[in-house]
């Protein structure tokens, strides 16, 4: 199968990338157009939601709706980068409302399995990755347009976390983020350090003229606002958990260490319990209202169960 470096010169496109930003939960999502059609791709849309009320409302993806239809645009992807823990994926919304294909990493089969037994989830609920249209492999290539796309499977934050390389742009979710803030946590369920550092260091494989696309930020102790692109050069300068002369054992160290201060997600089972399901809601019952469910752990449990 061919590297995830293999294409060059006249072949790589400069894709058209819109930002739409989430202040709640520091989310970016992305429109990513293929300059010589109308094709494109949507990375990691969301939904708003109170968890106090319960109120779903779709504001951050109808402007999605607005800009795609604005540009006549043609969905062909609906992409999450993983399985999210601090949103509710959008993707079911935006399919139905402007077409498209769901898809995330086929590794979603294992987080699905995970969350199915601590939630106790019906033993109808598949955990096959059937709840979307497209489960990609590692290095699989795909088109947007004319634009090539490679999916490269970057697990560490998560089981299914997949960076997508599209012509010159590479969309990493919560693998990298912001140099000064570093890498996404490595503490929740399917986490683990070693493997986001080896993980980070695959992405910073690639060229250095590559611009990086972060799933979120939070503005950092030095700035007051907030960032979405960078690049791989920058990256390898200046991330301060990972750059090029970082060493594993202290990432390890530093990572675990940032962990320990992290609180659990607010949303991490009302957001898991939707995006396992590819951005369906959980099936309504009798009263036909549909419920999310909240596991009552004791400290031991949910140390070995949220944060395993």
């Amino acid at each position: 199968m061919q590297s995830v470096t293999t294409f060059h010169g006249a072949d790589i496109l400069k894709p058209k990338v819109s930002a739409f930003y989430d202040a709640t939960s520091g989310t970016f999502s992305y429109v990513v157009r293929d300059p010589s059609s109308s094709a494109c791709a949507i990375i990691d849309p969301l939904l708003d939601f109170d968890l106090n009320s319960g109120e779903l409302q779709h504001r951050s993806a109808d402007a999605i709706v607005r800009y795609v239809e604005s540009k006549r645009l043609q969905v062909q992807w609906i992409i999450e980068t993983h399985v999210h823990t601090d949103h509710l994926s959008a993707a079911q919304y935006l399919k139905d409302v402007l077409g498209g294909k769901t898809a995330i990493a086929g590794a979603v089969c294992k987080e699905q399995r995970h969350y199915a037994r601590l939630l106790n989830l019906p033993r109808s609920f598949k955990t096959d990755g059937s709840q979307f249209d497209w489960l990609f492999r590692n290095a699989e290539h795909y088109l947007i347009g004319n634009m090539q796309a490679t999916a490269i499977y970057t697990p560490g934050h998560g089981l299914s976390c997949m960076a997508h390389l599209i012509g010159n742009a590479v969309f990493v979710g919560d693998t990298l983020l912001m140099p000064d803030i570093g890498t996404g946590r490595a503490d929740l369920p399917g986490a683990n350090r070693a493997r986001l550092f080896h993980s980070a260091k695959k992405i910073l494989r690639l060229p250095a003229r590559t611009r990086l696309f972060v799933g979120h930020d939070y503005g950092g102790e030095e700035r007051a606002y907030v960032e979405y692109q960078t690049s791989i050069g920058q990256q390898r300068r200046h991330n301060c958990l990972v750059c090029e002369r970082s060493r594993e054992s202290d990432f390890l160290r530093r990572r675990s260490a940032l962990d320990r201060t992290l609180p659990a997600p607010e949303l991490l089972f009302a957001a898991a319990q939707v995006n396992i399901r590819g951005g369906h809601l959980p099936p309504p019952e009798s009263n036909e209202i549909c419920y999310l469910k909240i596991p009552l752990l004791s400290p031991a449990s949910a140390a070995g169960s949220v944060r395993g």
